[in-house]
């Protein structure tokens, strides 16, 4: 593991880095978790954290936004967002939601997603099994469509770590537009815009504050990842062949 200046540089071909890395990662023990009398809401509550830092005394306080009925289970984010795209005569194009959030007060363009529900993991052991029937539900409510085929473009990752525990997982997926009835909750807001995938920098740029991150970074990594670019071709292929 290589210094500059002070920082640590990333080597490829340092095949010990990652485990050298994490050795170098602040060992947090919990002294007290604890959460206030009142929570009164319906899929969050706000927990309180003490804790201490391996090395040093001082006992430290957080709090974390944390959903209610965590699912708890390794393997299992707590929720699954997916870009979903289509082929039709060579050319790919994506769904994109654009949808009310109140907590924001505004209307952001981002991808279909939702929690993991609990029925979801009783009713399958196998992780790929969980995470797929989370995406076909999301999917059929918001944009009308079915999976033909997912992969992950990222790990289980806590999008907003200064503020809560929410994990979540995204992923790309080939649909099918199916009969595009969607099933929406009477407070969901929302629709759905096809964004030509030739096009989806400048879309990127044409609407950039009301972009979310989750759908730039599943943009750039369809438009930049090997593994992305490689699944998305193959239906490109597939769709060629079955005309």
């Amino acid at each position: 593991m290589k210094k500059f200046k002070g920082f640590i540089m990333y080597d490829p071909n340092d095949i010990d880095f990652a485990e050298n890395l994490e050795k170098k990662f602040a060992k947090m023990q919990v002294v007290k978790k604890y959460v206030p009398e009142k929570n009164d809401g319906n899929w969050i509550r706000v927990a309180k954290i003490e804790y201490k830092v391996e090395g040093d005394d001082e006992i430290y306080v957080s709090e974390s936004a944390e959903r209610k009925n965590k699912i708890n289970k390794e393997g299992i984010p707590d929720a699954v967002s997916v870009l979903p795209y289509f082929v039709e005569n060579g050319e790919v194009y994506y769904l994109v939601t654009v949808q009310l959030r109140p907590n924001m007060g505004e209307t952001q363009i981002s991808i279909a997603a939702g929690l993991v529900d609990k029925r979801d993991v009783l009713d399958n052991s196998d992780v790929e099994k969980v995470v797929k029937k989370t995406a076909l539900r999301e999917l059929k409510e918001e944009n009308g469509a079915n999976v033909v085929k997912m992969i992950p473009i990222s790990g289980i990752v806590t999008k907003s770590a200064g503020f809560s525990s929410e994990s979540e997982q995204t992923f790309l997926a080939e649909v099918d537009l199916g009969d595009k009835k969607t099933n929406l909750d009477k407070d969901e807001k929302l629709f759905t815009i096809v964004v030509p995938a030739k096009y989806a920098i400048d879309f990127m740029y044409e609407l950039p504050n009301n972009l979310s991150p989750c759908l730039r970074d599943a943009f750039l990594s369809a438009i930049a990842d090997p593994r992305c670019k490689e699944f998305i071709r193959l239906s490109v292929e597939n769709e060629s062949q079955n005309e």
